[in-house]
């Protein structure tokens, strides 16, 4: 049998990560925002693309709105594979709410809707 290293270590690396994935699920999300970041630089990775969007859930969920919607921003601007653009995209939009900067909101809010209708 011909195992490709490359390979094994790829699939390695997922292996590592999907502790992190469940560790973000159960509220470890610093942990998982430090692993997730070490993935995403990784640009040989099949997996780095999603652990840049989870690295943005991550600073999210850790109440980091403004710098998770520049991270989600990059992410939908770059047409980056791996994410999920509804979130992202409401979410750039709720930040801007928080953030007190109304006009973007709702520009924000109306490009979520029209572009994902319920």
């Amino acid at each position: 049998m011909n195992f490709d290293a490359q390979e094994v270590l790829v699939d390695s690396s997922l292996h590592q990560l999907g502790p992190h994935f469940v560790g973000a699920l159960l509220g470890e999300v610093a942990a998982a925002q430090r692993a997730f970041r070490t993935l995403s630089k990784d640009r040989g990775s099949r997996f780095a693309n999603v652990a840049r969007w989870r690295l943005a859930d991550c600073s999210w969920q850790l109440g980091a709105l403004g710098e998770a919607a520049d991270q989600y921003r990059k992410l939908v601007n770059a047409e980056t594979a791996g994410g999920e653009l509804a979130i992202a995209r409401y979410r750039i939009a709720r930040a801007s709410d928080e953030q007190g900067k109304k006009s973007a909101a709702i520009d924000g809010y109306q490009r979520f809707l029209k572009l994902h209708p319920a």
